[in-house]
């Protein structure tokens, strides 16, 4: 797995592992993507947590400072 890296370099357009240090302890880190709000006529991007682990306004009071890709599944053994 690779590690932690900046979240200016995140990609946009995958879900990725987000690491927020300023959320409650379980939730610091956590799958997210990143929400562009391109429908909203007032668009706040932000990163979100699909899990609702926090709502909108959580994920944006404890954004992520760290990213990192999702690893690979298990392979089958059989």
């Amino acid at each position: 797995m690779s590690d932690w890296q900046p979240i200016e370099t995140a990609p946009k357009d995958i879900h990725i592992i987000l690491f927020r240090p300023n959320a409650p302890k379980w939730q610091q880190v956590a799958e997210g993507k990143w929400d562009g709000q391109e429908h909203h006529k007032f668009p706040r991007p932000y990163w979100s947590c699909p899990w609702r682990i926090s709502y909108i306004e959580g994920d944006r009071k404890n954004p992520p400072t760290h990213w990192m890709p999702l690893p690979k599944p298990p392979q089958d053994d059989k």
